[in-house]
C-alpha cells in the first residue's frame, strides 16, 4: 500500500482537537457472497451505521470507519485508504466535513480531492454532503458554523461532478428534519433523526449497487 500522501496545508501545522478518536467495525469479513459497502465519516456516520446495516441486511455487508481526525492529517488518509484497500468494497459512502475547522477553504478543497482520488481506483464512491449545524438548545441554525459547512458542501458537489460520482444530500435531510429529531447539542441526532439520515444513505447506495436490476 502506498502511504505517501501529498498533504496540502500551506502552513504544514496540522491542528488536532483536544481529544482525537478512531472507531471502525467490519463483520463477516471472510464472506464474499454479497456486495460490501464501507461508510466513512465521523460520529454522525457512526450514528446512522446500524440503521444502514439493518436496511441492507441480506443485500450487502456494511462496514464503517468513523474518526475525528481532519482530512489534512496523515493518519486520516492512511486509515481510510488502508481500510478501503483491505477489502474489495463495491461502494464507499464518504462523509467528511464536521472536523478540521482550522482548515482554509483552499486547503480543504485540495485535501478532499486528494482523498477521493486515492479511493477511486478501488470502489464506486458516493459523496455525502455535510449535515447542518444548529445552535445548542434553541433549535435555530447556526449561521456562522453553517457558512463553513456550505463551503465544504460546495467542495463535495464539485468533486462529485468532477469525477462523475453519486451524491447523497444529507445536508438537506438534516436541515429539513423536525427539530425533535435533533440532539440538544445542535450537531447530533436522536434515533429518529439517524433513521432519516440512514434512509437517504441506503437509497443512494441501492442506486449504485443495483443500478442494473
Amino acid at each position: 500500500m502506498n502511504t505517501t500522501f501529498e498533504i496540502q496545508n500551506e502552513s504544514d501545522s496540522r491542528q488536532k482537537e483536544t481529544y482525537e478518536w478512531v472507531r471502525a467495525w467490519c463483520e463477516k469479513t471472510n464472506n464474499k457472497d454479497l456486495p460490501r459497502v464501507l461508510l466513512v465519516g465521523d460520529s454522525i456516520t457512526e450514528g446512522y451505521y446500524n440503521a444502514v446495516k439493518n436496511a441492507l441486511d441480506k443485500k450487502a455487508y456494511v462496514d464503517y470507519i468513523a474518526t475525528s481526525y481532519s482530512i489534512d492529517t496523515y493518519i486520516y488518509k492512511n486509515i481510510v485508504e488502508g481500510l478501503a484497500k483491505d477489502y474489495d468494497y463495491d461502494v464507499i459512502h464518504f462523509n467528511h466535513g464536521l472536523h478540521g475547522w482550522h482548515m482554509t477553504k483552499e486547503a480543504y478543497f485540495s485535501n478532499y480531492d486528494i482523498m477521493i482520488k486515492s479511493l477511486l481506483p478501488h470502489s464506486k464512491i458516493i459523496i455525502a454532503t455535510t449535515t447542518s449545524l444548529f445552535d445548542k438548545n434553541c433549535g435555530k441554525q447556526s449561521e456562522e458554523r453553517n457558512k463553513k459547512v456550505a463551503e465544504r458542501n460546495e467542495c463535495a458537489l464539485k468533486t462529485a461532478e468532477k469525477y462523475n460520482l453519486g451524491v447523497d444530500d444529507l445536508y438537506i435531510v438534516s436541515k429539513t428534519m423536525p427539530t425533535e429529531n435533533r440532539a440538544k447539542d445542535g450537531v447530533h441526532y436522536e434515533s429518529d433523526g439517524y433513521e432519516l439520515l440512514a434512509a437517504s444513505a441506503v437509497d443512494s447506495i441501492n442506486k449504485i449497487l443495483f443500478a442494473n436490476d
